[in-house]
């Protein structure tokens, strides 16, 4: 029965004080439906006359106070109503809940007398005599700083603490005395701030609206103080402290003639609406309302004003009847939970519902509704020309002059896309009217909204930067509008996730559909704007219009006012397609679809806002893999793959491309493939699939393209899976500008080097693929019945596919690959037969000696003894650390290869290839053999024998050098005997050996630079 209550009405009369319960809900008509439920509770309060009733809609409790005294009771119950109501099943249980003894459910509690006072007897108000009694005239709370705050009838301010335990405590209390010391230490002395001025109204400020101004107090002259109520303790310690003292900060003068120090009753509402009432006589009251002009704010500040300037509009109007009350119809206003743009109604003109405040009198309820900017623009075109001595044209130029171009272009654009809804204009307004009213929007849009122009550029010579243009009013309206009417969801996130009632994971919408749905509608209207005028926007008109220039400082400002026109336009499409994708999720199975997401692309799903999906690589990738995730649902449940593409490509084209729809089909296909039996319909099925991704391979991304490797591998169509990897590789880099990088990766990451990175990721792709066969070959056997097996075959497809590529970036990175396995990999590289392997391994040989005994052993396998023979004198004279024995096996490999029968070269350079390596042999030897000598000699010393080796042990030098090292006496004498020997008994003398001779008599001659020295191979 009173599951369904939301609010609680509190009805008070001369003796007591109800509460009841109340359920308000909204029937399909969009009309309230109203319940009243009797809870039980009341509190006795008579004598005290209630004539105020304050409550705390955050803690639920209950304030009073009467005319009578100057106390502030509460209504305190024993739990809360929603607690009770909850726990009975019904009345009669909710009537027969628990009483604590000596203490009811409920109880009235004066929170500014003693215990003993609050029990004494009071007299009515006729037998106490005549008497000036303070008393309580209105009462506010501040549910963001827990005060309450009270205005007496001799306007005292009295600030209350609301303590978590419960309790009430006074803070302070203001007297109107020291709010006018404050006012004379500001102002001085002013008729209209007074003793015969007193305060009639108090307004409270939350927090999230101001930091420094707690409380705006209403005088009877009109005058609206800002108050600041403040601590040490309270401005460090947050809520849980109470301020100690108060003082005036600002004082704003009512508009000059129309407050003759009658006003009755005020209030103040966010962001800074004043309602006041002006007593006229007993029975009629004239209204005073004013608030802040946002958009001439914004005007001032955007002009160079350093210091904010506060401009408000103003106007009167006639009740023809006494005020006894006003309230809010709806929440308060807020653009920001913060006091940085808080008031910015600018910004929520399209999003949020104007502010409404009901005013009773004691003849009826009238409501006032705030007038958006782009209502008032509205209205100058509507009504100018009657109301207007200067015309419509009048009207429009001087709004455009008081709030700048960027705002009235929005405003003017606005109305031109039938933003403009003034409840204010006649109900019976033909279409035909309307559609003046947008054109006339149209019309002032494209004129008014001026040129685009480059500031501070002096000398006609100097061309400005795109960057340092100030674009047009079009642009900035352009941009303010759109701007405007997404914000409330820009940074909102996608989707929210909540537990269902049986523990389950839920993903639900943040935002409402219908809000959706209301933004998408403006963003159409827009977009249909934008389209049907674009030929005379300039900026939009095409690249003619680009030309259209007196300077070339006017053409760059023209190119800078395409940019942003054709970037917000774009914009535009692309969160049209972006709601409707979301609408198009929402109403598929939302839950399922996350949940099939792998857990990375799950918690960017909880974190993705809305601006990120419109405008960031990364929400694209994410709807790519939605959209993926929709397709696979779809298919699996048995839906044509085509149905559902096509669905997507009528709603967000931009999310579902025409190569998405055959990447699905691809994928189809692949499914398809893995339920098939037959052997022969399975590998066509595969090849259709391969066919198709490759269709499509310049936009399928390393995720999309590892996950079809996978599945290829699984169904064990290796072949295609590498064919794909190459494709993919191919399809991003069409200008090889990657090739560059051939021999050495890329030091500086820019969009080539993205290039080469995406491309060695598809050759990884391809040397796991031949990992898994490798694997594969040793689980079964090479041959069957004297024929290869199925995996065989696989292995030697696979492999001639992978030789037959042209991708010489590949070739190289596959190479590598095979000598960093190792064994019988590396020697692999000895039987490819490809144009790349040569000049691979020539490169690396330069600075590696496996690659080098690779090379010479690549071209004795193919009969170039010539090739192997230079490759191998190259190796015995390089300066690779080589041991001697290691170059002397060189030398002789290479000499026999000389004496081999060759007809590749001529044999003429055979000859002398094979002279040249019998001459240093022939010195090799005589080096290895004195190196010998050297070591078992017992009369040198370890540390010169160290010497030596290293002189003579590690690389080829010729005997003029070895004479002319600095041995011992001794050491010379060896060798000088040992050489003689050898040349007199075995060898003829050549030139470098007589010159060797000679030296050894001279030894502090320096012998010549021989004419062949060690080169690198």
């Amino acid at each position: 029965m009173f599951e369904n209550v939301n609010y609680i009405l509190v009805v008070a009369t001369m003796a007591d004080v109800f509460l009841l319960g109340v359920n308000a809900t909204q029937n399909a008509r969009g009309i309230f439906d109203v319940m009243l439920f009797e809870t039980g509770m009341s509190i006795p309060t008579k004598g005290i006359n209630v004539t105020i009733i304050e409550g705390s809609k955050t803690t639920g409790r209950i304030f009073l106070a009467g005319h009578t005294d100057n106390e502030v009771y509460e209504f305190s119950y024993q739990v809360s109503l929603h607690e009770t109501l909850t726990a009975c099943d019904n009345s009669a249980d909710f009537v027969q809940a628990e009483e604590r003894w000596f203490q009811g459910r409920c109880q009235k509690i004066c929170h500014t007398t003693s215990s003993a006072s609050a029990f004494a007897p009071r007299l009515p108000a006729w037998a106490s005599g005549p008497k000036d009694t303070e008393n309580v005239r209105q009462m506010v709370v501040d549910d963001t700083r827990n005060l309450l705050y009270t205005l007496s009838s001799k306007s005292t301010i009295r600030v209350f603490h609301l303590r978590g335990d419960g309790a009430l405590a006074q803070s302070l209390s203001h007297s109107f005395s020291h709010t006018l010391a404050n006012i004379r230490v500001m102002v001085g002395n002013t008729p209209l701030l007074g003793p015969e001025t007193p305060i009639v109204s108090i307004s409270p400020v939350s927090a999230l609206q101001a930091r420094r101004t707690h409380l705006i107090a209403v005088t009877k002259s009109g005058c609206r103080l800002f108050m600041s109520a403040v601590s040490s303790e309270y401005g460090f310690g947050g809520t849980d402290s109470a301020p100690t003292s108060m003082q005036v900060i600002h004082i704003r003068y009512p508009p000059s003639g129309l407050v003759n120090n009658d006003v009755r009753k005020a209030k103040v509402f966010t962001p800074g609406y004043f309602f006041c009432f002006m007593e006229r006589n007993a029975t009629l009251d004239e209204l005073l309302f004013a608030a802040p002009d946002s958009a001439k704010i914004q005007a001032l500040a955007d002009g160079g004003n350093i210091r904010l300037q506060l401009a408000e509009q103003a106007s009167t109007a006639d009740l023809g009847s006494r005020v006894e009350a006003i309230e809010l119809v709806a929440g308060p206003f807020a653009a920001q939970r913060s006091p940085p743009g808080f008031g910015n109604e600018l910004a929520t003109q399209y999003d949020v519902t104007p502010t409404e405040v009901a005013i009773l009198t004691n003849s009826g309820v009238t409501v006032h509704r705030r007038r958006r900017l782009v209502e008032v623009f509205d209205g100058l075109l509507r009504y100018g020309s009657a109301a207007s001595t200067i015309g419509v044209e009048g009207e429009v130029r001087k709004f455009f002059n008081d709030y700048g171009r960027a705002e009235g272009c929005a405003a003017a654009l606005a109305v031109a896309c039938g933003a403009s809804q003034d409840s204010a204009a006649s109900q019976a307004a033909s279409r035909i009217s309307d559609m003046e009213i947008e054109d006339l929007g149209r019309r002032y849009f494209i004129e008014f909204g001026g040129k685009p122009r480059a500031d501070n550029v002096f000398e006609a010579s100097g061309v400005p930067s795109l960057d340092s243009i100030k674009v047009s009013g079009r642009a900035e309206g352009l941009q303010l509008y759109l701007a405007r009417i997404v914000r409330s969801i820009w940074k909102a996130f996608i989707i929210n996730e909540s537990r269902t009632a049986g523990g389950g994971l839920e993903y639900v919408s943040s935002v409402p559909i219908a809000k959706l749905r209301s933004i998408q509608d403006q963003l159409v209207r827009l977009d249909h704007f934008v389209r049907t005028n674009k030929s005379f926007i300039v900026g939009l008109s095409g690249a003619d219009s680009l030309l259209v220039a007196g300077s070339k400082i006017d053409e760059v400002a023209n190119q800078a006012e395409h940019r942003m026109l054709h970037a917000l336009v774009t914009l535009n499409q692309s969160m049209i397609e972006g709601i409707s994708f979301v609408l198009f999720l929402l109403e598929d199975k939302l839950t399922d679809i996350v949940l099939s997401l792998d857990t990375a692309s799950r918690e960017l799903v909880g974190t993705m806002t809305y601006g990120g999906l419109f405008a960031t690589p990364q929400g694209q990738n994410l709807a790519k893999e939605l959209v993926t995730a929709i397709v696979n649902k779809n298919i699996a449940h048995g839906v044509n793959v085509d149905t559902i593409a096509d669905a997507l490509r009528r709603r967000c084209g931009s999310f579902c491309s025409a190569d998405d729809v055959v990447v699905f089909r691809a994928l189809e296909q692949v499914k398809r493939a893995k339920t098939e039996k037959d052997a022969d319909v399975k590998h066509r099925l595969l090849r259709e699939s391969l066919r198709l991704f490759e269709e499509t391979a310049a936009s399928l991304t390393m995720d999309n393209l590892s996950d079809m490797v996978q599945q290829f591998r699984e169904l064990q169509y290796h072949p295609g899976a590498v064919q794909l990897a190459l494709v993919v590789a191919k399809e991003a880099d069409r200008g090889n500008v990657a090739l560059q990088f051939l021999t050495e990766p890329p030091t500086v990451e820019n969009e080539t080097s993205e290039i080469y990175h995406k491309r060695v990721q598809c050759y990884g792709l391809i040397f796991a693929i031949l990992e898994d066969l490798d694997r594969l070959s040793t689980q079964s056997p090479d041959m069957i019945d004297g024929a290869p097996s199925p995996i065989m075959r696989l292995r030697n497809e696979t492999w001639t596919l992978i030789y037959n590529s042209d991708d010489e970036l590949f070739h190289y990175h596959l190479y590598d690959w095979l000598y960093s396995q190792g064994g019988a990999y590396a020697e692999r590289l000895l039987d490819i037969n490809s144009p790349h392997v040569l000049g691979y391994l020539t490169y690396r040989g330069a600075e590696s000696l496996d690659h080098c005994e690779l090379l010479w052993q690549y071209h004795s396998r193919r009969e170039r003894f010539f090739e192997a023979a230079e490759v191998l004198h190259e190796l015995a004279i390089s300066e690779f650390q080589l041991p001697l024995e290691k170059r002397l096996e060189f030398f002789s490999r290479a000499r026999n290869f000389c004496n081999s029968s060759y007809s590749g070269a001529s044999r003429r350079k055979m000859n002398e290839l094979g002279q040249t390596i019998q001459e240093e042999l022939d010195v090799a030897v005589i080096q290895d053999d004195l190196l010998k000598r050297l070591r078992e000699d017992p009369r040198i010393s370890t540390e010169k024998k160290f010497k030596l080796e290293a002189k003579l042990g590690k690389g080829i030098i010729d005997l003029s050098t070895v004479f002319i090292i600095s041995f011992s006496r001794l050491a010379n004498h060896i060798l000088i005997r040992y050489t003689a020997s050898c040349l007199t008994s075995t060898h003829r003398l050549t030139p470098t050996t007589t010159f060797a001779c000679r030296s050894s008599r001279l030894p502090n001659t320096v012998a010549p630079p021989t004419s062949r020295s060690a080169g690198k191979c």
